[in-house]
């Protein structure tokens, strides 16, 4: 009996694909995608700590700074209320960006992210101490 010849590119001789292959390649981008928009939102965290803030804003930070090391919980609703109602933002004395900047810090306190909330508000007033001075308060604070 002869054997029938059968061409190499002929669907029996090929593997079969895997409908896993497809669903793997579209977790991969997924997560390439996740990365990188991880990466962006990381980068323009670091961006807002070099935030200029007006007199208003400065003083909201200052009492997140002290909220923050206190892990005071009605304190940062209070802050977040009075950062959200204040006449000095609806005047236009707190700019958009800072207001956004420090509800994004309160929004991390909130989470329960104190350190990492408190980190973010020391780094932004050490560069509104920096750019004025060259000496920052909370590095003197810290040495002491």
């Amino acid at each position: 009996m002869k054997e029938k010849f059968k061409p190499m590119h002929s669907k029996e001789n090929m593997p079969a694909k895997s409908v896993d292959s497809g669903t793997a390649l579209v977790k991969k981008i997924k997560l390439l995608f996740l990365f990188l928009l991880l990466t962006l939102i990381v980068s323009l965290g670091a961006c807002g700590s070099k935030l200029k803030l007006s007199q208003p804003a400065y003083r909201v930070a200052m009492g997140l700074l002290n909220t923050c090391a206190r892990k005071d919980p009605a304190a940062l609703a209070k802050l977040r209320a009075s950062l959200e109602n204040q006449s000095e933002v609806k005047e236009g004395q707190i700019a958009d960006d800072e207001k956004d900047l420090l509800l994004s810090i309160i929004k991390q306190a909130e989470d329960a992210q104190w350190e990492k909330a408190s980190e973010r508000v020391r780094q932004l007033l050490d560069y509104q101490a920096t750019s004025n001075s060259g000496n920052s308060p909370t590095q003197r604070h810290q040495h002491r």
